[in-house]
C-alpha cells in the first residue's frame, strides 16, 4: 500500500492544511497522482491570506483540485481505478474545520464537552452516507465543516485502529498525549511492517511553549523508579505469601468429610423426627379435633422430643435452621435475579437514549439540522418512556429531559424565559385567557377567548374590554400588516 501524509502551517493564520493519501499497491502506480495533490496542499497553506475566509478558500481549492484531477485521468496520466485511492484533505483554521474525502478511511474527531468528558465521531462515515459513487470527474464532492473548540482531537488513518485498539485505550492516547507521542504509541499496536498511515490534529491554547537550556533536576524520574521499585518488592513478597489454591488442596479432603458426617447425622435426625411427627399426625387423625386433643397431641410431641438425646435435638434444630435459612436465600436469591433484569432493561434504555443525543449531536455538527431534529425527539420520546419508580430514577429521567429539550430549544433557536413579566392582566374575568396579540401604532390589543378585544394599558398593566359591535368577533388566525 501507497501513503503519504501531508500536514503544513497556513501561512498568517493559525491552524494546518492536511491530507492523508493511500493507494492500494496491487493497482497501478499512481503517476503524478500523489504530487498532484500535495502541489494544490502546499499551495492552500502558502497562499491562504489573513483575512481570507476559510470556507471560501477551502472551496476554491477543492474546485482547483478535482478540475486537474479529472484532466489528468483524461491525459492518461495515471491509470488507477478510483475505488483503490483513499483520502482525506482539509484543514483547521482558528475555530473551524473543512474536510473532504474518498475511499475508505478511519477518521475519528473527538470533541471534548463542558464536563471533560469525550464525544467520539467517525467523520469518514458521513462523507460516505452523503456522497454517491466516487468518480475521477469530481473525488471530492463531499464537504464536512465543523467548530473546534479546546481539548478536540482530530485523527485520520489509513487502517482501522478501533480493530487493532481496545477503544479506552485509542482514547486515552488520542486525549492524554501529544502527536508525536501518540502516533509513536499507536504505531507499537500494529505488527512490524504494517503500512500505517497516521494523521493527529489537536486543537490547544495558544500559549506559548517555553523553552528552556538550562538542566532540568531528573525529580520524576526518581520518584518514577522508586514507584517502580516498590510496586516490584510487593510482587515479589505477594510472591511468598500462601495461595488460596494451596490451602484449598490441603483443606478441602477435610472439609469434605466433615460435611459428609454432618450431613448424615442430619438426615438421621430428620427421618427419626419426621417418623415421630408421622405417628403423632396419624393418632391425632384417628381422633375427634378438638382444642383438648390439639393440647394433647403438642404435649405428646414434647415429651417425645425431650427423650432424643442431646445431639438429636441439636442436629434437628439445626437442620430446621439450615432449611429456613435456604428458604430465605433461594426467596433472596430470586428478587436479586429480577432486579438485576430490571436494572438491565433499564440501562440498556439509558444507553439507547444517549447513543440517539450522541448521534444527534454529530448531525449538528455536520449541519445536518433535520436529521438532528429527528433524532433528539425520538431521544425526548424515549425519555418519557422511562419508568420513574424511585428518587434516583425520577431525577435522572428528570436531567435527561431537560438536556433534550434544551438541545431540541436551541436548534429551533428557541429562548424559554423562566418567569416572564406581566405585561397586562385581563380584569374581565379570570377565566377568560389570550388566544393573539396584534401590535399597531395605536396600541397593543389582545384576542380573547370570548371573542372579544381587549387593549393593553402599558402603565397600570391591564387590558380592558373594547366595545365594539353586537356580533362578536372570531378567533384570530392571522393578522397582516
Amino acid at each position: 500500500m501507497l501513503t503519504r501524509t501531508l500536514l503544513r502551517p497556513i501561512d498568517g493564520r493559525s491552524g494546518y492544511a492536511f491530507a492523508l493519501l493511500s493507494l492500494e499497491k496491487r493497482r497501478a502506480e499512481p503517476g503524478p497522482l500523489f504530487d498532484i495533490i500535495q502541489e494544490h496542499i502546499d499551495r492552500l497553506a502558502s497562499s491562504f491570506g489573513k483575512d481570507a475566509n476559510p470556507q471560501h478558500r477551502f472551496e476554491q481549492f477543492l474546485r482547483a483540485l478535482n478540475e486537474q484531477l479529472a484532466t489528468g485521468v483524461r491525459e492518461g496520466q495515471w491509470d488507477v481505478p478510483i475505488a483503490s485511492l483513499h483520502a482525506m484533505v482539509g484543514i483547521a483554521c482558528d475555530t473551524q474545520m473543512f474536510l473532504s474525502g474518498t475511499g475508505d478511511l478511519t477518521s475519528l474527531f473527538l470533541h471534548r464537552r463542558a464536563n471533560q468528558q469525550y464525544q467520539i465521531y467517525n467523520l469518514f462515515r458521513s462523507i460516505q452516507t452523503e456522497q454517491s459513487l466516487p468518480a475521477w470527474e469530481k473525488p471530492f464532492a463531499v464537504v464536512l465543516d465543523g467548530d473546534l473548540h479546546e481539548g478536540d482531537v482530530f485523527c485520520v488513518a489509513n487502517r482501522d485502529l478501533q480493530r487493532f485498539l481496545p477503544a479506552d485505550d485509542l482514547n486515552e492516547i488520542l486525549t492524554t498525549l501529544p502527536p508525536p507521542g501518540a502516533t509513536a504509541k499507536i504505531r507499537q499496536y500494529f505488527p512490524h511492517g504494517t503500512d500505517l498511515a497516521l494523521l493527529i490534529v489537536q486543537s490547544r491554547d495558544a500559549d506559548p511553549v517555553q523553552v528552556t537550556t538550562e538542566a532540568q533536576p531528573l525529580g520524576e524520574l526518581s520518584v518514577d523508579n522508586l514507584t517502580r521499585m516498590e510496586e516490584e518488592t510487593q510482587r515479589l513478597l505477594d510472591d511468598q505469601k500462601p495461595r488460596l489454591s494451596t490451602l484449598t488442596k490441603t483443606a478441602l479432603p477435610k472439609i469434605r468429610e466433615v460435611a459428609v458426617a454432618i450431613g448424615g447425622a442430619i438426615w438421621n435426625t430428620s427421618r427419626v423426627l419426621g417418623e415421630k411427627v408421622v405417628g403423632v399426625a396419624r393418632q391425632a387423625k384417628s381422633q375427634r379435633p378438638s382444642a383438648e386433643s390439639v393440647k394433647a397431641t403438642a404435649q405428646r410431641f414434647r415429651e417425645r422430643f425431650k427423650t432424643l438425646p442431646t445431639t438429636s435435638k441439636t442436629l434437628g434444630l439445626a437442620a430446621v435452621v439450615v432449611l429456613i435459612l435456604l428458604v430465605v436465600s433461594i426467596t433472596a436469591l430470586s428478587g436479586s435475579k429480577t432486579q438485576q433484569a430490571d436494572e438491565a432493561g433499564y440501562q440498556s434504555q439509558i444507553a439507547l437514549i444517549r447513543d440517539r443525543q450522541e448521534r444527534a449531536e454529530a448531525a449538528v455538527i455536520i449541519k445536518n439540522e433535520e436529521q438532528a431534529r429527528i433524532l433528539y425527539g425520538e431521544a425526548l420520546e424515549l425519555v418519557r418512556s422511562l419508568p420513574r419508580d424511585s428518587e434516583t430514577r425520577e431525577q435522572t429521567a428528570s436531567q435527561m429531559e431537560r438536556d433534550v429539550q434544551t438541545a431540541l430549544d436551541t436548534l429551533r433557536n428557541i429562548v424559554n424565559i423562566p418567569e416572564p413579566a406581566i405585561a397586562a392582566t385581563l380584569i374581565a374575568s379570570p377565566d377568560i385567557i389570550g388566544t393573539a396579540l396584534l401590535s399597531t401604532s395605536s396600541g397593543m390589543y389582545v384576542f380573547g377567548s370570548d371573542k372579544s378585544i381587549y387593549k393593553v394599558d402599558s402603565a397600570a398593566k391591564t387590558a380592558a374590554r373594547i366595545e365594539t359591535a353586537q356580533s362578536e368577533v372570531g378567533a384570530a388566525r392571522e393578522v397582516a400588516a
